[in-house]
């Protein structure tokens, strides 16, 4: 009987062990499946992986990206378009303004040196 419970005793023990290292083994499998995830993750390496068996959302992000991107472009394009001409009209404006304030200083000299006609006629009398 002694002999039996020894058995016995052996027999759970060996089915405890068991499964404690069965635990201890999914625990260390889902470690490792945890980490290697995170790694694929930080290498950037999950993007190329599920682009082709994920299709939905990868695939429609990129398309946006790239809209957005074409975008950006026109729009910087049209703004650097729009702030040159802003720029010329600028300078045409200065050319112009200079060129009324010469032609203004040069009816000043020409009304300072010829005196108007009425003054210098012999008034009627």
């Amino acid at each position: 009987m002694a002999e039996e419970q020894t058995e016995q005793q052996g027999v759970e023990d060996e089915s405890l062990a068991k499964l404690a290292w069965g635990y201890v083994g999914v625990g260390v499998l889902w470690l490792a499946l945890v980490l290697t995830g995170i790694a694929f993750e930080r290498l950037g390496l999950t993007t190329t992986l599920f682009s082709g068996v994920l299709p939905g959302e990868v695939g429609s992000l990129r398309l946006q990206n790239a809209e957005y991107e074409v975008n950006l472009k026109t729009v910087t394009q049209e703004r650097d378009v729009l702030s040159r001409r802003a720029d010329t009209f600028r300078r045409q404006v200065e050319q112009a303004e200079n060129k009324a304030a010469d032609l203004q200083t040069q009816l000043d000299q020409l009304e300072a040196a010829d005196p108007p006609a009425e003054a210098t006629a012999a008034p009627d009398a």
